[in-house]
């Protein structure tokens, strides 16, 4: 019983603090907070914009327009700029396109290291055989694989034609 009235005590001190909370609290209080809260959150996305872009882009014309889209379209604009946004930073452009390094792991040249695509059979760079016809099924194998992932028949290696006329030298 004792344990009860505690509970009816302390329920009627929270009501009672609560009561006078709300009392207190107005409307333009709470428009208040809002806006400011919205203003910080404006403030927030420009800022974010304008790191984002310069780490995308390198021409100032495109950052500023992107600045001064996010400004004036706040809830829109950021919208716009994810849309326009180039899709990659200018490091990774350069880290792909200027070091030939591949997008993803396995699509190097085993021989050289030059990025290749899925579709080549050559390596531009160094003239390595990637892919071959399978002896059993003709479907396309990497060179370095010793069995067809289609059908398989263990691979059968020609040896170049240099090594060949090599071996027939010596004998």
């Amino acid at each position: 019983m004792e344990f009860g009235k505690i509970l009816e005590a302390a329920g009627a001190g929270v009501t009672a603090w609560a009561g006078e909370f709300w009392q207190g609290f107005s409307l333009n209080l709470a428009l208040q907070f809002l806006v400011v809260y919205l203003f910080v959150v404006w403030g927030s996305l420009v800022v974010w914009v304008a790191r984002d872009v310069t780490n995308r882009s390198s021409n100032i014309l495109f950052q500023s327009l992107c600045v001064l889209l996010v400004l004036a379209l706040s809830p829109l604009g950021i919208f716009i700029y994810l849309l326009i946004r180039p899709q990659r930073t200018v490091f990774e452009k350069y880290y792909e396109n200027e070091l030939g390094v591949p997008r993803e792991p396995g699509d190097a040249c085993p021989e050289c290291g030059a990025g290749v695509r899925e579709e080549w059979l050559f390596c531009p760079a160094c003239d390595f055989k990637l892919r071959e016809k399978c002896s059993g099924c003709k479907a396309m194998v990497e060179t370095a694989w010793d069995f067809c992932p289609a059908c398989g028949k263990k691979q059968e290696r020609e040896e170049p034609k240099e090594e060949a006329k090599e071996k027939e030298k010596k004998k």
